[in-house]
Order: C-alpha cells, then sequence, then structure tokens
C-alpha cells in the first residue's frame, strides 16, 4: 500500500505544519473528505477528477444548448414580428402608396413618435400615431380638402396618418429625399432645418448627425433610422409580406441620404 503510506504522510505534515489551530481542522476536514472519496474509488483521486470532468461537460453543454435555444428565439419570425409591430399596417399602406412614402419610415417614425398609441398628446401639443401639430394639421388639411378641421380630429389614425404621410411627402420633396434632412425637418421644422444649412451650422451629412444643432432631433433622426433599418432587415424590405396591398415598399435607392 505505498499509494496510502504516502497519502498518511502528506497529511501527516500537512497536520504537522499547521498545529491544532482553526486552519488545521479545516484541512482535517478536507484530508478526511478525500480519504472517503479515495477509499471509494482508488486510483489516487483519478475518478474523482474524471467525475468532475463530466459534470462540467454536462453543465457546458446544457449552457450551450440554453443560448442557442435564445438566440434561436430573438431570431425567430414569432418574436421578431412581435418585437418590430406593424400595427395600422393598412392604413398605412393606403396612405403610402397614395403619397409615394415608404411605409416602413413611416412605421418607425410613428414607434418614436407615439408608441403606435392614437390618441398621445404631447407637451406642445402634437397629436396621434405620427404626432402632427395641430396648425400643421389645420394646413395639410385645407391642401387636402378636408372640412372642418379641428385638432381632435388627429386622434383618428386614418386621419392622422393621412395627413403625415402628406407632410413627410413634402418634405422629401423640399429635400430632395434626403432621409436625414427630411427627419430632422419633421422633428425641428423645416425652417430650422433650412437655416442650418444656410448658416453651415450642419452639413446635413449622415456622418455629422452628432452636429446637428436641435440635441432631441439628433437623438430623434437616429432614432427613427436605427429603426427604420430595423425594419427593412427583419421584414426583408417588403411591406406585401404584411399582409397590405402595396407589392413592396418603394425603392429605398430613390431616397438617398447624404454622404457628402
Amino acid at each position: 500500500m505505498p499509494a496510502r503510506r504516502g497519502h498518511a504522510r502528506a497529511c501527516s505534515l500537512t497536520r504537522g505544519s499547521f498545529g491544532s489551530g482553526p486552519e488545521a481542522a479545516r484541512i482535517e476536514r478536507h484530508r478526511d473528505v478525500y480519504r472517503i472519496v479515495t477509499d471509494r474509488n482508488p486510483g489516487d483521486g483519478e475518478a474523482v477528477v474524471v467525475l468532475s470532468v463530466r459534470r462540467a461537460a454536462r453543465w457546458t453543454l446544457a449552457l450551450s444548448c440554453a443560448l442557442l435555444g435564445v438566440y434561436l428565439f430573438l431570431h425567430s419570425r414569432w418574436y421578431l414580428e412581435r418585437a418590430y409591430p406593424t400595427p395600422y399596417k393598412d392604413i398605412v399602406t393606403q396612405y403610402c402608396a397614395e403619397h409615394n412614402v415608404d411605409p416602413f419610415l413611416v412605421t418607425a417614425l410613428m414607434r418614436v413618435e407615439s408608441r403606435f398609441r392614437p390618441s398621445v398628446v404631447s407637451e406642445k401639443g402634437a397629436r396621434g400615431l405620427m404626432q402632427v401639430m395641430p396648425d400643421t394639421g389645420r394646413w395639410v388639411a385645407g391642401e387636402l380638402g378636408l372640412s372642418q378641421f379641428h385638432p381632435e380630429m388627429l386622434d383618428d389614425p386614418k386621419v392622422n396618418v393621412r395627413i403625415g404621410t402628406w407632410y413627410l411627402a413634402s418634405l422629401e420633396r423640399e429635400f430632395g429625399g434626403d432621409r436625414v434632412l427630411v427627419l430632422a425637418a419633421y422633428n425641428a421644422g423645416r425652417g430650422n432645418v433650412r437655416k442650418w444649412l444656410d448658416t453651415a451650422r450642419w452639413t446635413g451629412r449622415i456622418d455629422e448627425i452628432d452636429d446637428i444643432p436641435f440635441p432631441e432631433t439628433r437623438e430623434y433622426v437616429k432614432k427613427v433610422l436605427g429603426l427604420y433599418e430595423r425594419y427593412v432587415q427583419v421584414y426583408h424590405g417588403c411591406w406585401s409580406a404584411l399582409g397590405g396591398t402595396a407589392e413592396r415598399a418603394r425603392d429605398r435607392d430613390r431616397v438617398p441620404t447624404r454622404r457628402s
């Protein structure tokens, strides 16, 4: 029994090194556990090592499977359609087709503006899904031939999206379809954006969004652009996959983003 004598000698040396204090008692307990294990599993503890490795492998496999399951769930169609919903898609489809506006952009804008709440009113008085200001709504209603306009009409999703998409289309015409300028103007007003460009306070370039003078507008443009790209990615740029009547979202190449 040379292995057992060596083990006893090692324990004797350990006991002698630490005396009879608390540390010696702790080591004594660990030694007793080791003796029990090695008595049941001969081979100087090799079986203990094998058992530990197998247990670690099982935990690693279980964790890997769990992480894979989470990844697949977060990339599943079921989850993505709930993480990036498209409420009011029939109304959005109708008026985006009528005014030639990208429905994914309108959906991203609505999510940032109102979280798809049709009756929300901001502190500044903007109303509805696309957060249209009453004065803007009155002007656009006149252009569209909507009679007897009053601000409460903007709480109606159909009226709000009709007016909002018309206004968005007018900004696209004014700013040559530059999505960054259009979103900045939608939030801060076309007059402010014109002034920034004319006085060189901002170039309007996508890589200089951080130079937008208004912090709120700066973050707004980033949020809407980020959501827009995510919506396009999730639905592969195909609005018809959502059950709308339009065959495809408007060609995004026709809406350039200024880079130089």
